[in-house]
C-alpha cells in the first residue's frame, strides 16, 4: 500500500511509521521523505512490496508552504530553539519592496548547504546527533545540488516571535515552494534572509505535495 498521511506537528517521521506499523500489523513498512518534527503535511507511508518504490517517490518534486521570519536566528534554523534577535531587522516597507526580486533570484539550479541539525550523515555520523552534543568541529556540512522550480510570495506581514529578548514583532514572508528532492526549506529560509541583509528562521512548514499526492487527500492520524 501507499498511504498519504498528514504528519502531525511534533511527531517525527519515525513516529508515524511506528504508529502505522502497529495499526497495519506489518513489519515491511517505511516512508518516502523525512519531515522535521515541527513540520506538518504529506508523508507517504509505503508497505510490503511498495517499500521498493521508496527511491522513486523520494525523487519526485515536493511542494511546501512556509513562513520565513526575518530578523532572528537559531542554530536549528527553525523554532526548535528560541531564536536570537538580530541587530539588523529590515523594515516592512523594505521587505515589501524587495520580496519579489529576491524570491525570483532563488528560482533555478543551485548548491545548498544542509543544516547542522539534519538527518544527513557525514562519515557515518548523523549530523543532528553530533550538533546536539557539540561535536561539529571538523565536520564539513554537505552541499547538494538542488532545483527550485517555483517560489511564490503568499503574503508579507508581522509575526509575534518569542526571542531571547522576549516577544518581538518581526517581518514575515509566507512562501510556496516547488522544489527537487533533497531541498532543505530551513536552509532556504536562512538564505532568503541573507539576501535581505539579515538573519532568518523558518517559522512554520507544511509539505503540501509529493508528486501527485496532495495534502487535501491526506489521512489524519491524530485522535
Amino acid at each position: 500500500m501507499i498511504i498519504n498521511i498528514n504528519k502531525p506537528r511534533t511527531w517525527t517521521s519515525f513516529d508515524v511509521v511506528s504508529y502505522m506499523r502497529k495499526k497495519l500489523n506489518t513489519k515491511h513498512i517505511g516512508h518516502a521523505g523525512t519531515l522535521d518534527p515541527l513540520a506538518t503535511g504529506v508523508l507517504l507511508i509505503l508497505t510490503d512490496a511498495d517499500t521498493k518504490k521508496q527511491t522513486e517517490f523520494m525523487e519526485q518534486r515536493k511542494e511546501y508552504i512556509s513562513e520565513v521570519v526575518l530578523g532572528a536566528f537559531s542554530e536549528t534554523y527553525d523554532m526548535e530553539q528560541i531564536p536570537i534577535l538580530s541587530a539588523n531587522i529590515p523594515s516592512m516597507t523594505e521587505v515589501q519592496e524587495k520580496v519579489g526580486s529576491i524570491l525570483e533570484s532563488f528560482i533555478g539550479e543551485q548548491d545548498q548547504t544542509a543544516p547542522a541539525y539534519s538527518a544527513k550523515k557525514v562519515n557515518g555520523k548523523v549530523l543532528y546527533k553530533e550538533a546536539r552534543h557539540g561535536r561539529m568541529e571538523g565536520i564539513a556540512l554537505p552541499v547538494k545540488h538542488i532545483t527550485i522550480f517555483d517560489i511564490q510570495n503568499l503574503g508579507v506581514y508581522e509575526t509575534s516571535v518569542v526571542t531571547d529578548k522576549g516577544a518581538v514583532l518581526l517581518p514575515t514572508i509566507k512562501i510556496k515552494i516547488t522544489c527537487s528532492s533533497g531541498t532543505y526549506i530551513r536552509s532556504l529560509a536562512v538564505d532568503i534572509a541573507k539576501a535581505f541583509g539579515t538573519e532568518g528562521v523558518m517559522f512554520s512548514l507544511v509539505r503540501t505535495a509529493i508528486g501527485d499526492y496532495r495534502l487535501e487527500n491526506a489521512q489524519s492520524i491524530e485522535g
